[in-house]
């Protein structure tokens, strides 16, 4: 596996999106969608936890606040981040997107 800078795959490809192997965010949306639909209905009227790396969860952020988000790129979505939905029936919200990890806190050993 090759590892690019992203100023280089720009400069090479015009994005990140246009760079080969490269899944489309229509694509991944489509999986995000069925994800979250499924997990939503497994869960019926409790709460819903999911994981997932930040291409996910942008596509999926963008396209439920569109007038938010005009596109995946836009929506924040820092390492380790926490994102909140409420679902209203069959409609998911956003409530929380892009939330910052606490800082860890570690146990200090004395010796």
């Amino acid at each position: 596996m090759v590892t690019r800078l992203l100023e280089d795959v720009n400069a090479a490809w015009g994005s990140v999106d246009n760079a080969p192997g490269v899944e489309p965010w229509e694509s991944v949306l489509d999986r995000a969608r069925v994800a979250l639909a499924e997990a939503g209905t497994r869960a019926m009227d409790g709460p819903v936890v999911l994981v997932s790396h930040d291409a996910i969860n942008s596509a999926l952020l963008a396209f439920l606040e569109p007038t938010r988000w005009s596109e995946p790129g836009a929506v924040p979505q820092p390492t380790g981040c926490l994102n909140i939905l409420q679902r209203e029936g069959d409609t998911w919200a956003v409530v929380v997107a892009g939330r910052p990890p606490p800082l860890a806190t570690r146990d200090v050993v004395g010796t």
